[in-house]
């Protein structure tokens, strides 16, 4: 569909045939990526640049070689050797997206794109201690694009996923499932459906949902057996109201995720045995749940930020350890002093403890 929707647009077949053969190029490309070959990853992106470069030439009024470029510019970031880097080639796909926009200014494709460099670029920056109004304004410019692209093309499901990522990170809990519920409708074979899945998985969860959760999480796992996360919702479940405890269960489910991880084993294994302390801690054997969770601590090396320790709280805070949930949440902040804490149902036990409070609204 997609190609002749290009081939009806394009001034002239010479430049149609080359961006068929770019968009060819960039899907090799992410098949590459996938088979774990760089080297066919990187040739295959430099075919699409060498294709859509004769494209411009062929027809220079023409937008979607630019929106292709800008395409490709983003999609080389896994080969990305540093921050300074890997902004560069946002800036680059930012820069293809207003060249095709000042050549058709209500490109629902050319917003898109920049928009999701743009995000990419604030997601990378937002913990950085860099000008915050400068941050802001990125994920203002962001949303804008995106929405906007959305608003000239319903069907873009790409974008919704994009959306619902971005609503994630602002804690726009029914924004994102939401808009990741609108991309999943449009296309459940998006490249992206697991993202999406999982992410409809996330929000069903922190939103306390629980049948939801079940839900997403089994299609998510009928779908992508082999990931990892689909095994680790199953887990997870068993954390929240209404769904009862299994610990034989969660154990054998740890028994069969630690084998899939391969980037960071570590501290997903730590991850998951977290989860499984608070489920001991909901059967009703809090002496067994603290061995576990104290079991799973990690260094500094294995979490930097210190992400597995505010995890903890939250789980301590569910099985009603409010000292040391409390005192879990300090030492993150300690460690991540601006960011956001103590959201979530998971906290309610200790909603209203004077100290929780003040961490929680300490800005």
């Amino acid at each position: 569909i997609r190609l002749r929707e290009a081939e009806a647009e394009a001034p002239n077949a010479a430049a149609w045939l080359q961006v068929a053969r770019a968009e060819a190029s960039i899907k090799d490309a992410a098949d590459a990526f996938q088979a774990g070959d760089p080297e066919a990853f990187v040739t295959a992106l430099e075919s699409a640049e060498s294709e859509l470069a004769a494209a411009q030439e062929s027809a220079p009024e023409w937008s979607e070689p630019l929106i292709l470029l800008s395409e490709v510019a983003y999609e080389w970031h896994p080969l990305a050797g540093s921050l300074e880097e890997l902004l560069d080639m946002m800036d680059q796909s930012i820069a293809y997206a207003d060249d095709a926009l000042r050549l058709d200014p209500n490109s629902a494709a050319a917003l898109e794109r920049r928009g999701t460099a743009t995000y990419r670029k604030w997601f990378t920056l937002r913990g950085q201690q860099t000008d915050r109004a400068e941050i802001e304004d990125m994920f203002v410019s962001a949303r804008s694009d995106l929405e906007r692209a959305e608003t000239i093309d319903p069907d873009r499901a790409s974008a919704m996923s994009t959306l619902s990522h971005l609503y994630y990170q602002v804690d726009d809990l029914v924004g994102a499932a939401l808009a990741a519920r609108t991309a999943y409708q449009q296309d459940a074979f998006l490249a992206l459906a697991d993202e999406v899945l999982w992410r409809l998985f996330t929000t069903s969860y922190d939103l306390g949902e629980a049948r939801n959760a079940e839900t997403w999480c089994e299609e998510g796992h009928s779908r992508f057996a082999s990931d990892f996360r689909f095994t680790q919702c199953q887990i997870l479940i068993m954390t929240m109201p209404g769904v009862s405890p299994d610990i034989d269960r969660a154990w054998e489910l740890h028994a069969e995720y630690v084998p899939m991880l391969s980037d960071n084993p570590d501290f997903f294994d730590a991850q998951a045995r977290v989860m499984i302390g608070a489920i001991i801690g909901l059967a009703g054997l809090p002496d067994s749940a603290d061995v576990v969770l104290r079991g799973a601590r990690l260094g500094e090396d294995l979490d930097p930020v210190r992400e597995l320790v505010a995890f903890e709280g939250g789980m301590r805070a569910l099985i009603g350890d409010e000292e040391e949930a409390i005192d879990l949440l300090q030492r993150y902040v300690l460690a991540n002093p601006e960011a956001d804490v103590g959201e979530g149902w998971w906290w309610r036990s200790v909603t209203g403890n004077p100290d929780f409070e003040r961490l929680r609204t300490r800005r």
